[in-house]
């Protein structure tokens, strides 16, 4: 059985993205910290979050949901599916870990899935506006069992409680 790892960067609002984009830019401690956990495990994604990527990443097995596939311009390096169950037994049958990298959507849907063991979360110390939001974390089903600080941001590691 497959074990599924949410990843995602957040602002103390819990914006994820405004308008596509990450509001605070690139920080390469983030995504260094992102490529260290993520490679080389399939990564599953919506399609707005591949749109935003704009191409596959690299040493990882790209699943991209999307209920409209054809609005998807570069198909080729990704795995297209419908809905979260048929992107679930791709990954499985490529390994035993796959991570959810985003949207919000897709977050929402996976929190409490019970495939769902793990948030790595990385956090940014600023509020920011934005029109994509990360779920709360329900600290009566997420305990957290990792914290480290960072220079420009922390990183936080949820495990689902028993």
């Amino acid at each position: 059985m497959i074990e599924l790892k949410i990843i995602a960067a957040l602002a103390e609002n819990n914006v994820i993205g405004y308008q596509g984009k990450m509001p605070w830019g690139k920080i390469k401690e983030d995504l260094e910290h992102f490529r260290s956990l993520t490679i080389p495990h399939p990564v599953i994604m919506g399609r707005k979050t591949y749109e935003s990527i704009g191409k596959p990443l690299a040493e990882r097995e790209n699943i991209v949901i999307s209920l409209n596939p054809q609005l998807i311009k570069s198909p080729s390096g990704i795995y297209l599916c419908n809905n979260l169950e048929q992107a679930i037994s791709h990954a499985e049958e490529l390994d035993s870990v796959a991570f959810i990298i985003g949207g919000q959507k897709l977050y929402e849907q996976t929190i409490n899935h019970p495939l769902t063991s793990t948030l790595e979360i990385t956090r940014i110390y600023r509020n920011y506006f934005g029109d994509a939001f990360f779920p709360w974390i329900n600290i009566n089903e997420w305990e957290l069992s990792q914290y480290v600080c960072g220079k420009e941001c922390d990183f936080e590691t949820y495990a689902r409680r028993s």
